[in-house]
C-alpha cells in the first residue's frame, strides 16, 4: 500500500477490521487511544445510548449546540451512504483528505502494535476522537454503537449522559430481558454526571437504581419534562424551569417529538439556561417562559438567554436525518425508513397508519442477520397489500428466500427481487399514483435505495442550515 494512502485505500484499510466482528470490551480502545495521545481527555462529551432514537437525539442536540455558537462534533453509526457521515463537525462530514490523514495515523500505530486487534468500530471511534481533538471542538455528541457498558465509546467521562428508550434489540450481546438490556445501556452513567432518559417501566427502574448508586441526578421524560403536540411537525415543550411554545420540526412521527424533547432538556442542562434567572441553577421556582416560534421571535430581544432559546428553535427546525421516515418521492409516495428492530417497526407502523394517506401499501423489505426477523415482519406485513423481499449487498444480509415462506404464511402476495434496484422497479410498477411504497428493514437497504431517488451528495445533513 506504500507510505501514502489515497481515499479508496484508506476505506479499504478501515473495512478490513470488520473481519474481527463485534468484541464488547474496553481494553482495545483504551490501548489505541493511549497510543493516539488520549484525545478523549481533551474533549467535552454528551454520551447518548438507547435502543432507538439515539441518532436523532444526537443530531438534534448537535444542531442546537452549533446554533448556540459552539463548534460541535457528532459521531454516529452506522452511515447511510458514505463512511464520512459518521464523523461530522457543525454538520459537515470529515473530508476525504482528513479521513486519509487520520487513517494513516491509526495505521502507523497498529503496524507497530501487532498484538492489538481492534474491531472496525473501535478503530473508527478512536479515529473520530483524534480528529475532534485535532480540530479543537467545544463539544462532542457521541452516540453509543451497541449497548453501553462495554461499548467502545464508554471510555469517555461526559458532561451529560442520555439514554433514549430501551426495547428488545441485540439480545445475543445484551441479554434476553429488558432489565438485562437496561443494565448494559445504563453502563454509560458515570459517578456524579447528570442523566436524562426517555425510558419507562422495568428499564427505567434499572436506570434509576444505577443513577442513585452513582449519585447522578436523573431527569425522566415525560415526568420531569414533557411535550404537547399541536399539529404535525409542531409542539410545545415544558419543564419546571422552561416553557417553549410552537417548536417546529420537519421530522415525521410522534417519536421525533420525544427525541426533540430529550435534546432540548440536554441542551438546557449543558448550556445552563437557568443561570440567567437564578444564581442557583435548576432550583428556581419561577419558570422561564417564551411564546417564540420560528421567525416570529422579536429581534429587539438580544439577551444571552434569548439567544440560547433561539438556538433550540433553530436547531430543532433545521435537523435532517436521512433514511428515517423520509419521503423521497410523491405520486406514488416513496417512504424510506431504517426500521431494523421490533421497536422501530412499531414506530413505522404507527406512522404508516397516522401520518400518511394512501390507497395501497407496497412494502419492500430487506433484513440483516442477528435481528428478530419474525417479530419485525409480524408488525409490518399485515399493513401491506403487496410485499417485495430483497437483500442489500452486505455480508450480513438475509437472503429473501429465507423470508418468503413466513411472509406467504401471513397470506400476503410476495415477490422476490435479487437486488435493491430490481426491488424498487418491481414496487413502482405495482404502485398507482395514490399508493405508498415503503422501503424498510435495515439502514443498509435504505442506504442502497436512497441514491436512486436523491442526489449522491455527501452533504446530507445541511438542508436548512443558514
Amino acid at each position: 500500500m506504500g507510505d501514502y494512502m489515497d481515499y479508496s485505500q484508506a476505506l479499504e484499510y478501515l473495512y478490513q477490521f470488520e473481519l474481527y466482528g463485534i468484541k464488547l470490551g474496553l481494553d482495545n480502545i483504551r490501548q489505541l487511544l493511549n497510543l493516539l495521545g488520549n484525545p478523549e481527555k481533551q474533549l467535552k462529551f454528551v454520551h447518548i445510548a438507547g435502543t432507538n432514537g439515539k441518532g436523532s437525539v444526537s443530531c438534534y442536540l448537535a444542531n442546537i449546540l452549533e446554533c448556540a455558537g459552539y463548534k460541535t462534533g457528532l459521531y454516529t453509526s452506522p452511515h447511510l451512504s458514505f463512511f464520512e457521515e459518521r464523523i461530522r463537525i457543525n454538520r459537515v462530514s470529515i473530508s476525504p483528505d482528513e479521513l486519509v490523514k487520520q487513517v494513516e495515523k491509526i495505521k502507523a500505530i497498529l503496524d507497530n502494535s501487532p498484538e492489538l486487534t481492534p474491531t472496525f468500530f473501535e478503530v473508527t471511534t478512536a479515529l473520530s476522537l483524534r480528529y475532534f481533538a485535532d480540530k479543537s471542538v467545544d463539544y462532542v455528541v457521541l452516540e453509543v454503537g451497541l449497548g453501553g457498558r462495554l461499548d467502545a465509546t464508554n471510555v469517555v467521562i461526559p458532561e451529560l449522559s442520555v439514554i433514549t428508550n430501551i426495547d428488545y434489540d441485540h439480545m445475543q450481546q445484551l441479554g434476553t430481558s429488558l432489565a438485562d438490556i437496561a443494565y448494559e445501556k445504563a453502563g454509560i452513567i458515570k459517578p456524579g454526571i447528570p442523566v436524562i432518559t426517555g425510558a419507562s417501566g422495568t428499564a427505567l427502574e434499572v436506570i434509576r437504581k444505577t443513577a442513585q448508586e452513582k449519585n447522578s441526578l436523573l431527569w425522566v421524560y415525560p415526568d420531569d419534562f414533557c411535550t404537547e403536540q399541536i399539529s404535525k411537525g409542531e409542539f410545545n415543550y415544558s419543564s419546571k424551569n422552561l416553557t417553549l411554545s410552537s417548536i417546529k420540526t420537519t421530522m415525521l412521527g410522534r417519536h421525533q417529538v420525544e427525541n426533540a424533547a430529550l435534546a432540548i432538556r440536554s441542551a438546557a442542562e449543558l448550556l445552563n439556561l437557568f443561570r440567567y434567572e437564578s444564581s442557583v441553577p435548576l432550583v428556581d421556582n419561577s419558570p422561564i417562559t417564551t411564546m417564540m416560534s420560528g421567525n416570529s421571535q422579536s429581534s429587539d430581544i438580544v439577551s444571552p438567554l434569548n439567544k440560547l432559546i433561539m438556538a433550540i428553535y433553530q436547531g430543532i427546525e433545521q435537523m435532517r436525518w436521512p433514511g428515517r421516515l423520509e419521503v423521497v418521492k410523491n405520486n406514488p409516495i416513496v417512504l424510506l425508513d431504517g426500521a431494523h428492530n421490533e421497536a422501530g417497526a412499531k414506530v413505522l407502523y404507527q406512522s404508516l397508519k397516522n401520518d400518511f394517506q394512501y390507497k395501497k401499501l407496497i412494502l419492500v423489505v430487506g433484513l440483516t442477520e442477528g435481528k428478530e426477523r419474525e417479530s419485525l415482519l409480524k408488525i409490518l406485513i399485515p399493513l401491506a397489500d403487496k410485499v417485495v423481499l430483497t437483500a442489500a449487498h452486505h455480508r450480513r444480509a438475509v437472503q429473501p428466500e429465507y423470508l418468503q415462506s413466513f411472509v406467504a404464511s401471513l397470506e400476503k402476495p410476495v415477490q422476490i427481487a435479487n437486488d435493491t434496484q430490481n426491488a424498487v422497479e418491481y414496487a413502482l410498477n405495482m404502485a398507482s399514483s395514490e399508493d405508498l411504497v415503503c422501503i424498510t428493514g435495515s439502514l443498509y437497504i435504505v442506504g442502497e435505495v436512497r441514491p436512486i431517488f436523491c442526489s449522491e451528495s455527501k452533504d446530507l445533513f445541511n438542508a436548512g442550515k443558514n
